[in-house]
């Protein structure tokens, strides 16, 4: 049952991510290019986005955790040679 909500969240959450991602990305080069003005407001945009990616982030790999930690043990924890 879980699994079908993880599911359900995953296509809601990703999209999210990647919009609040782009607006980093932008709020972050815009304020490079900005004049005074329009480099405040990206500051702002800057910093209040950026809680917004930890939050995500965070949720995006609690959702996927099964995943990664099948990853991780498949491709990165192998058995010595002789010790299986």
């Amino acid at each position: 049952m879980f699994g079908i909500m993880k599911g359900k969240l995953l296509k809601v959450i990703n999209p999210i991510l990647f919009i609040i991602m782009l607006i980093q990305l932008i709020s972050g080069l815009g304020q490079r290019y900005a004049g005074q003005d329009v480099f405040i407001f990206f500051r702002r945009v800057h910093v209040f986005n950026s809680r917004l990616v930890i939050i995500f982030w965070i949720f995006h790999l609690y959702l996927n955790w099964a995943w990664i930690k099948g990853w991780i043990m498949t491709n990165l924890i192998k058995p010595r040679p002789g010790k299986q």
